[in-house]
């Protein structure tokens, strides 16, 4: 299991919820490249309609592109609903900022105790 955050650029911004999830996923695979290369994994994502883009004939060029960019891993897409997926849901509502103030004071109670 991996976990990453990254922030979204202004451009993306505008996407649609729709693209904002393949880009998360096409960037967590390009990012553990080298482990996925050659074995089967699976991707489980709570975006129902992913399940089914890539093996339509009109894609969008922006999703197409995505879409060849995964043709070299060998992997199965799952959904499961977003409320199986809470775990994964709460690691990404929180910035990198928050997440170390709340280290941070977590810490400094121990300190004083």
């Amino acid at each position: 299991m991996h976990y990453m955050s990254n922030k979204t650029t202004p451009a993306e911004r505008k996407y649609h919820s729709y693209y904002l999830e393949i880009l998360a996923i096409v960037a967590a695979i390009k990012k553990v490249r080298v482990y996925l290369l050659g074995i089967n994994f699976k991707i489980v994502t709570d975006c129902s309609a992913f399940t089914m883009t890539l093996q339509k004939k009109d894609l969008p060029p922006k999703i197409a592109h995505w879409g060849l960019l995964l043709e070299e891993y060998d992997y199965k897409i799952e959904h499961r609903p977003g409320t199986r997926m809470r775990h994964a849901d709460a690691l990404s509502r929180y910035h990198i900022c928050m997440i170390l103030q709340l280290v941070q004071r977590k810490h400094r109670m121990k300190m004083t105790m």
